[in-house]
C-alpha cells in the first residue's frame, strides 16, 4: 500500500488532541507519518511534543484552509489523509481509505459518528448531519451513485492524492467559517477526477454536548 501523510490541524485543542493522537499512533498501517499543524495559545503544542513520531508544525494564522495548506506543503508522501483534532480513528482507518483508491479516484471519504457514551443531546446534535452526515451517515445527506461516487466528502475522514490537491491549488483560505472541503471537492470533480464514498470507513467525531 501507498505511504500516507496524515494531517491534523489544531487550534486550542488541549482537551482533545491526546485522544486523537493516541488513536493515530496505533494505526494498523505499514508506512505513514502524522503532521499536526497548530496555531494554539493553550497547551496543545506541549501535548503534541510528547509524541516522538509526530511532527509539529507551527502556523501563525488560524484557519481551516490555511492550516491544511501548510500541512500539504510539509507532507512527505503522495497521499494525504485528514482528520480533526477532536476525532478518534479506528485501527483500520487508513487501510479502508487507501484500499478504495483506484486509478480514476482522487479522493475517498467516509463517515463521522459520535463516540460511544455520547450524551443524548450530543447524539441529537450529531443526527443533524454534521460533519459527514453525523450519526445518520454521509449517504443519508448526499447522493451516492451506484458506483459509489459522491460530489463531496468531509475532511474529518478523507484521503486525497497530493498531486491533485496541488494541481487544484489546495484549499480556499478565504473560507474561514468552513465549507473549504466542499469547495475543493467541487474543483476536483470539475477537473475530471472522481470522489469515492467508503461506507465502511468512519471516525468518531466528538459531539457538541451542550448549547454553550
Amino acid at each position: 500500500m501507498e505511504a500516507i501523510s496524515i494531517i491534523v490541524i489544531s487550534h486550542n485543542e488541549e482537551k482533545n488532541i491526546k485522544d486523537c493522537l493516541d488513536s493515530l499512533v496505533q494505526l494498523d498501517y505499514a508506512t505513514y507519518e502524522i503532521v499536526v499543524v497548530d496555531c494554539s495559545s493553550d497547551n496543545t503544542p506541549d501535548i503534541v511534543k510528547n509524541y516522538k513520531t509526530v511532527r509539529l508544525i507551527k502556523c501563525n494564522q488560524p484557519g481551516f484552509g490555511i492550516q491544511r495548506n501548510v500541512g500539504i506543503s510539509h507532507a512527505r508522501y503522495g497521499f494525504i489523509a485528514f482528520t480533526d483534532a477532536d476525532c478518534i480513528v479506528p485501527g483500520n482507518w487508513l487501510k479502508i481509505l487507501a484500499g478504495n483508491i483506484k486509478k480514476d479516484i482522487a479522493v475517498v471519504g467516509g463517515n463521522a459518528y459520535s463516540p460511544p457514551g455520547t450524551s443524548y443531546f450530543g447524539k441529537c446534535f450529531a443526527c443533524l448531519g454534521y460533519p459527514a452526515g453525523g450519526d445518520l451517515g454521509l449517504d443519508a445527506v448526499t447522493k451516492v451513485s451506484k458506483e459509489g461516487h459522491v460530489q463531496h466528502i468531509a475532511t474529518c475522514n478523507a484521503i486525497f492524492r497530493s498531486e491533485v490537491l496541488i494541481k487544484t491549488n489546495g484549499f480556499n483560505e478565504k473560507l474561514v467559517w468552513g465549507g473549504e472541503d466542499a469547495d475543493i471537492c467541487e474543483r476536483i470533480t470539475n477537473a475530471g477526477w472522481k470522489i469515492k464514498y467508503a461506507g465502511d470507513s468512519f471516525v468518531y467525531h466528538k459531539a457538541r454536548c451542550s448549547l454553550k
